[in-house]
């Protein structure tokens, strides 16, 4: 199975964001696999990490899933039951300078002892590591992880799969469900897409209060200020922002590098939150259509084949509405023969009743319902097809163009 790309990984680390505060409830694990269990949203929620293949992947699993997969007993899962379980989730970042690192940290009553999980996500070095103070343990041998320069990706939010998709690929790769049985009922599967929606809209909400916060980058201002007064006696809203023990100039240029830290963040997570956005549009969009929420189309929405007028030897003129529904009218008597004979049984014709007119065949996918607007632009397209500017001299006739479809021949519309 594909491993996650960069913005795949990212978009994950901005779905899990809300659980931060969650309380690690439990912890499985199996010869190439940990799945962490957080009470979230009033039930238990995996965050599953699967090391078997040379891509590790990480994904969002619900409870019934992770309890089907085999289980092992393995000296991490003691360490991290005896030291975590019961512990709640402070952040949850992806360490970029070191490559595709995800850090999990916990909330811990001595503050001076840091309790975290640390999994490496890349396959020359991953490995999943739990640190409970001077404690530390590994599920694999560990391997130096080199720091990396955070690089930009040519990804586009087109080639970022959906969770569900992902999720679904994995299960299908494990043998836990059928190909077959991933389709839910459409009730179950609309109900799942809104809930879906809701909880990403949610998330952007918050992303979205968090970047505006950030942006409210007040480092610039104090270190001007710092260097037109060129004393660190600064106002009291700037106390705060001032290191006493360091000079004027460190304080100065300390600053302006936070300030371009910021900018960084600010920029990073509005990328982020413009992704989001775009997924969020997309489920929207599938929501609407009655799609399948990882937004691919069924085999009964699949799209007619790209090249049927060159399979057919036919010219068309051609109109669009979507890939499963197009119209074709042919460009001389013999190529609308050529096309009416390779219709299919449930392919439509049209023509303008009492008024001689070329003909329309409209191709669909075989559970493609035209709606009564489609088959009014099909209408209004045949008539100015037909007519040419002639069609403005017909306006105000009313021209039956199929028994549910009415289309009158009007400049507006024409």
């Amino acid at each position: 199975m594909k491993g996650l790309n960069q913005t795949e990984l990212e978009q994950l680390c901005d779905e899990v964001q809300t659980w931060v505060g969650a309380q690690l409830q439990e912890i499985l694990a199996g010869e190439n696999h940990i799945a962490l269990g957080f009470y979230h949203d009033q039930k238990v929620r995996w965050l599953m990490f699967d090391f078997a293949t040379q891509s590790p992947l990480c994904l969002v699993l619900e409870d019934a899933q992770v309890k089907r997969l085999a289980k092992q007993t393995k000296p991490i899962t003691l360490f991290v039951r005896a030291h975590f379980e019961g512990k709640r989730v402070s952040s949850i970042e992806l360490a970029k300078d070191q490559g595709r690192v995800l850090n999990l940290v916990f909330h811990n009553e001595d503050i001076s002892q840091k309790f975290s999980l640390e999994v490496i996500l890349f396959s020359y070095a991953k490995n999943f590591i739990a640190r409970a103070g001077d404690k530390k343990i590994s599920f694999f041998k560990p391997k130096e992880v080199s720091h990396q320069e955070p690089q930009s990706h040519a990804e586009s939010p087109q080639d970022a799969r959906s969770f569900l998709t992902i999720q679904n690929e994995w299960l299908i790769a494990k043998g836990l469900v059928r190909g077959a049985n991933m389709q839910a009922q459409p009730d179950e599967k609309r109900e799942k897409l809104k809930k879906l929606i809701q909880k990403k809209s949610t998330a952007l909400e918050k992303m979205q209060a968090d970047l505006l916060e950030k942006s409210k980058n007040n480092w610039s201002e104090v270190g001007e200020w710092l260097k037109l007064h060129q004393t660190l006696k600064v106002p009291d809203e700037f106390v705060g922002s001032i290191d006493i023990e360091k000079s004027l100039s460190q304080n100065i240029a300390l600053c302006f590098q936070k300030a371009k830290d910021q900018e960084r963040k600010v920029k990073g997570a509005g990328e982020r939150a413009r992704l989001l956005a775009a997924e969020i549009k997309k489920l929207q969009q599938s929501f609407d259509r009655d799609e399948p929420a990882d937004g691919r189309l069924t085999a009964q929405q699949a799209p007619p084949k790209k090249n049927f007028l060159q399979k057919v030897g036919a010219q068309a003129r051609t109109f669009k509405i979507d890939e499963s529904l197009q119209a074709y009218i042919g460009k001389s008597a013999k190529d609308n023969l050529d096309i009416l004979r390779r219709a299919q049984p449930f392919d439509l014709w049209l023509h303008l009743r009492d008024i001689p007119s070329a003909h329309v065949v409209i191709r669909r996918t075989r559970e493609r319902q035209v709606s009564d607007a489609e088959f009014r632009k099909i209408a209004q397209w045949l008539i100015a097809e037909n007519f040419g500017k002639k069609a403005k001299d017909k306006s105000g006739r009313k021209t039956s163009a199929r028994e549910r479809t009415d289309c009158r021949l009007d400049n507006s519309d024409a």
